[in-house]
């Protein structure tokens, strides 16, 4: 059974739809960026500014301890919530790069399928410690993967895509 183990509401983070996803990037200052994390593969689909509120969830499964993508994206559903894309992924590391140094974060709403090994990878942000320092970074998680509770997952309220370009 899935539950929800800890729950962050972060306001106001400014998201920028008009930037290209490499502005984006360069907007977070990462120290790492995945190379398929492009705009070929994760192409925009929106035009617009807004300042949204980002919930982030973290589950944990009561059966073996790991979430499993779809059951998140089915209670997301069910709860009223959107699975972030990386856009919204973009705009918190940028605004809150505190928050990956603690979590890694991923979007769900966004999926590269890999030709090579037939696998779907979502954006996720990271961070590793190098000679004590905290580096952060953009990476792809394999989304058929069990989640733990540590991974938490980027949404916000279903009202906010009404009429948004």
């Amino acid at each position: 059974m899935l539950n929800v183990w800890r729950t962050l509401l972060v306001g106001g983070i400014p998201v920028d739809y008009t930037l290209s996803l490499e502005e984006a990037i360069a907007k977070g200052h990462y120290n790492r960026v995945h190379p398929e994390l492009t705009a070929a593969n994760f192409p925009s689909r929106r035009s617009a500014s807004e300042d949204i509120t980002i919930t982030i969830l973290f589950f944990e499964n009561s059966d073996d301890g790991c979430a499993d993508t779809f059951e998140i994206r089915r209670w997301f559903d069910c709860q009223g919530y959107l699975a972030g894309g990386v856009c919204e992924l973009l705009a918190l590391g940028a605004k809150r790069p505190d928050y990956q140094l603690r979590s890694q974060i991923v979007a769900l709403d966004e999926v590269w399928l890999n030709p090579e090994d037939d696998k779907c990878y979502a954006p996720i942000l990271t961070c590793c410690t190098v000679s004590g320092v905290g580096r952060r970074e953009v990476d792809m998680a394999d989304v058929n993967i069990g989640w733990t509770k540590n991974v938490g997952f980027v949404t916000y309220a279903k009202q906010l895509r009404k009429g948004v370009g």
